[in-house]
C-alpha cells in the first residue's frame, strides 16, 4: 500500500513507506493532502476497512485531505454488501486522479492578485457588495 503526502504550498509530493506513520508524517511535513493507494489489495474486511478508515479521519482532523484511490471492484462490492459505511470517504479511481483533485483552484491561488482587485471593486467600504444594495433598493421600489 502507498500513501502519497502533498506537501503545501509547494504542491510538491512524496512517498511515505507504510513502516512510516501516516499522522507524523503529516504533522513533519505540513502536508495538506493525502492519497492512499490501495490498487494492490485485492481482499479488505470490514474490520481493516474501518481501521483504515479511522486513520483517514485522523488525518482530516489534522488539517489533511484525504482520498482513497485504486479500489479493486471485488473489494468495493464486498464492501457495500456488508453495508459498511462508505459516507464522506472521499475516493479517485487513479491516483494521478487524486493529484488532480488535489491541485489548488484557481480561485484558491495566493498569488491571485488579479482576483482580490475584482473583489475590492465590487463591494463597498463596510464589505456590503454593491450588487447587493442594489438589489434591495430596485425591490423596494417596485
Amino acid at each position: 500500500m502507498d500513501v502519497s503526502i502533498r506537501f503545501s504550498p509547494s504542491g510538491r509530493s512524496v512517498r511515505v513507506p507504510a513502516g512510516t506513520t501516516l499522522l507524523e508524517a503529516i504533522r513533519r511535513t505540513g502536508a495538506s493532502g493525502v492519497i492512499l493507494n490501495i490498487s494492490g489489495l485485492d481482499v479488505m474486511d470490514v474490520r481493516e476497512f474501518e481501521s483504515l478508515r479511522r486513520t483517514l479521519h485522523m488525518a482530516e482532523i489534522m488539517g489533511a485531505r484525504c482520498i482513497l484511490t485504486g479500489a479493486q471492484p471485488g473489494v468495493v462490492a464486498a464492501l457495500i454488501d456488508l453495508d459498511t459505511d462508505v459516507d464522506g470517504l472521499e475516493t479517485a479511481l487513479t491516483v494521478e486522479h487524486a493529484m488532480a483533485l488535489l491541485e489548488p483552484s484557481p480561485e484558491q491561488a495566493p498569488d491571485d492578485e488579479e482576483g482580490a482587485e475584482d473583489d475590492d471593486e465590487r463591494s463597498t467600504a463596510d464589505g456590503v457588495p454593491d450588487d447587493a444594495g442594489t438589489d434591495d433598493r430596485t425591490a423596494g421600489n417596485g
